[in-house]
């Protein structure tokens, strides 16, 4: 069975199979000067998402009914398994795809950024080659055509990173005075470092190596304790309180998961509900460690 690629730049567009119920995006690129944080705005006719539920990334890979699933891939890559059927009924206008630069640098230093989406027997492949000095990037939207859907390359550019990009489709992000986000930086990182020096043992090196990493994105911090509200509004758990604590394996089996970023991402998520939640402030840190 032969796969017809569509090759597009940037403004035009092209048809997805309409016999297929299942679509895949991916979005990924070959060197990058910091990880590429992916996501999908679910968005109305007005352009803006109907609430924060339908901004899919990192820390919120699906929405509602499940019609869009990200899934990270590494750190340049990951895909979204979108059901077509499922969002042909919705009252869902178009699925815009971007990426943000998790780090210094513009997309001028991204080298291979290409999006793609495949179903059935047809795949649509945008590569981006001009040179943009933004931190975000709009790739292409997926849009409602008769009785099935387009792919347009667009290549619209960000100043200013991952907030900018989704307060312009309607998600809600709440500043932070920086006072309060520099106190809170520097008292995690203060519990970080010393729960690495308490560990003396052979796997010490990795525990010395990760409280000498650079400080917490606290960007990013600011849009998942944003959904962390929201999560705990719906719960009705706004006003509860508890103690949040985090226990960081140091042992050498755990190296590819450092290297990867894994446990940075995972701790980001915690600091988030810590942020939120804890009774004092604080998120309080563990480490241990073995020689495997």
């Amino acid at each position: 069975m032969n796969l017809n690629i569509v090759k597009l730049v940037t403004g035009s567009n092209a048809k997805l199979d309409e016999a297929s119920p299942q679509a895949t995006v991916k979005i990924s690129c070959s060197s990058s000067p910091a990880e590429l944080d992916i996501s999908c705005f679910m968005v109305g006719e007005n352009g803006k998402v109907t609430s924060d539920d339908y901004f899919i990334f990192y820390n919120q890979p699906a929405d509602p009914k499940r019609i869009v699933e990200f899934n990270a891939i590494d750190k340049y890559s990951g895909e979204f398994a979108i059901d077509l059927h499922a969002l042909r009924q919705s009252a869902v206008a178009k699925c815009v795809f971007a990426a943000t630069l998790d780090g210094p640098g513009t997309f001028a230093d991204v080298r291979g950024c290409r999006i793609s989406a495949a179903a059935a027997n047809t795949e649509l492949v945008y590569e981006i080659n001009q040179s943009n000095a933004e931190t975000s990037l709009v790739l292409a939207e997926l849009y409602r055509h008769g009785e099935g859907f387009k792919l347009r390359a667009v290549g619209r550019g960000f100043h200013g990173g991952l907030k900018p990009l989704a307060e312009a489709h309607g998600v809600e992000v709440e500043d932070e005075e920086p006072e309060n986000s520099s106190k809170t930086e520097a008292e995690v990182m203060q519990g970080h470092t010393e729960a690495a020096a308490t560990y003396s043992g052979t796997g010490g090196s990795v525990a010395q190596e990760t409280a000498s990493r650079p400080p917490l994105n606290l960007t990013k911090i600011d849009l998942l304790k944003q959904k962390v509200g929201i999560s705990l509004r719906k719960k009705n758990l706004e006003q509860e309180k508890a103690r949040v604590a985090v226990v960081f394996d140091a042992s050498g089996s755990m190296s590819g998961l450092y290297s990867r970023g894994v446990v940075q991402r995972a701790f980001e998520r915690i600091l988030a509900v810590a942020a939120s939640m804890d009774d004092d402030g604080r998120l309080d840190v563990w480490f241990f460690a073995t020689k495997s």
